[in-house]
């Protein structure tokens, strides 16, 4: 969790400060700890091994009532060495920059919320590939797999507003999305597109929070140890598309 010294050291209250740039930070600074504190069921299995248990066990136990506090407790122990980087300067980020806030949203909200997320920003990525689709089957295909609303940043709005977003995803990871298969497959290659890309871009842009953010996504190792981190102006691209495109997330990031 959270350390106890981080929050002793952060001034609260501050009259110099926003205050709501203060709700915002600690709200989410909250919220991390509470994950934290109860991981199993929130980060993915095996984010928080406890042996010779398996996470199927893991999960079983947190769920009873005699073992769930207890196991918890350990998870939360065995997580505690990803948590080593928040402390006062990331809860200042957090007061002050957007992106750290973003960041600590892909550690904290649910996992059909980052879904709809990385669809947005798979949609985006996969622009140029969907608008140079001759067949109207296969843009039918993509626009079921991405959704009507990623479908429209796809061929509305990203050649005008995120165009650069095209080159922050590797040319086979893209061709994935587009290759003839089932429509399950097509929509699992467009999620684990967008995912890795919110992977990338915690690791770039707020690397306290990277670890926690490729444990909640379930893409361990994979996120953070395949393709680099993104760079600033991609970065900047996925801060300003998630904050004008996922509403309920606008007025955090913002």
């Amino acid at each position: 969790m959270i350390p106890a010294a981080a929050l002793d050291a952060t001034p609260i209250g501050d009259p110099a400060a926003d205050p709501a740039a203060e709700v915002r930070a600690l709200g989410l600074a909250a919220q991390i700890a509470a994950r934290l504190v109860r991981p199993i069921g929130h980060f993915a299995p095996g984010a928080c091994p406890l042996p010779p248990l398996e996470p199927d066990a893991l999960t079983a136990l947190a769920a009873h009532p005699a073992f769930g506090v207890p196991v918890q407790r350990a998870a939360s122990r065995a997580l505690a060495p990803e948590a080593a980087g928040i402390d006062a300067g990331l809860i200042r980020r957090l007061r002050e920059a957007a992106a750290t806030r973003l960041v600590a949203l892909l550690v904290v909200q649910p996992l059909p919320v980052l879904h709809e997320a990385a669809r947005l920003l798979a949609g985006a990525i996969l622009h140029r590939r969907i608008l140079a689709l001759v067949l109207k089957a296969d843009r039918e295909r993509l626009q079921a797999a991405l959704g009507p609303a990623a479908f429209r940043v796809a061929t509305q709005e990203a050649a005008l507003l995120h165009a650069g977003l095209a080159e922050a995803a590797e040319p086979a990871a893209q061709a994935a999305c587009l290759a003839a298969g089932s429509p399950d497959a097509t929509r699992g290659a467009v999620v684990a597109l967008g995912l890795g890309t919110l992977g990338r871009f915690a690791a770039a842009a707020e690397p306290a929070l990277g670890r926690l953010v490729a444990l909640r996504l379930g893409a361990e190792p994979g996120i953070l140890t395949g393709p680099p981190p993104l760079g600033p102006g991609a970065c900047e691209h996925v801060v300003r598309l998630l904050r004008r495109r996922m509403d309920a997330w606008s007025p955090i990031i913002a």
